[in-house]
């Protein structure tokens, strides 16, 4: 005869799949070193590669990084890489960012194709759009290949602009932007 225990099965079965990776944040068993401005940022090689098609690409295609267990990025700042490795562990990033470390996230998140940061820092500047930040951030947006964010203060502005109300920067705005909203306004 065979018994199952219920509550242990239960148990198993809500256990979010977060709780590995915070328990992996918190070894010290990290395998795989990102090397950014003469620091290393430590990782473990399954998350780094779970997170990137890019970074899982140049780890299978035996590049000198696989070997060697390290990669060397060069076009972005150790806060901005050691930010990315903390969301791959799931962890709460927003106490790190400003704008222009936000945008600077999104960019590495749409050159190594990590889909989920990109939306996420995106969603997070979304709740920063006021008045007095909106042209500012569409014009990060623009830069940065933001599209989502982009077409949030897209319609933000629009309304504003119906609305007759006053927004800090707006001769500051990408003139394309600019012109598309205008149109859109009149329309």
């Amino acid at each position: 005869m065979v018994t199952v225990n219920v509550s242990s099965t239960s148990r198993a079965l809500n256990c979010r799949s977060g709780n590995l990776v915070k328990h992996l944040w918190d070894r010290d068993d990290r395998d795989f070193a990102i090397l950014v401005e003469g620091r290393k940022v430590m990782i473990h090689k399954l998350i780094f590669v779970s997170r990137s098609p890019v970074f899982d690409a140049m780890l299978q295609s035996g590049m000198k990084e696989s070997v060697e267990n390290s990669v060397t990025i060069i076009d972005f700042s150790y806060d901005v890489v050691a930010s990315a490795v903390a969301f791959f562990y799931d962890q709460n990033i927003t106490s790190r960012l400003n704008l222009i470390h936000a945008f600077e996230l999104i960019r590495f998140a749409d050159k190594y194709y990590i889909k989920d940061l990109k939306t996420n820092v995106e969603n997070y500047l979304a709740t920063k759009i006021t008045y007095s930040t909106v042209c500012q951030l569409v014009n990060g947006s623009i830069e940065n290949n933001a599209t989502g964010l982009k077409q949030i203060c897209f319609d933000f502005l629009l309304v504003c602009l119906r609305q007759a109300t006053p927004v800090e920067g707006f001769d500051l705005l990408d003139k394309e932007f600019a012109m598309e909203l205008i149109k859109h306004a009149l329309s």
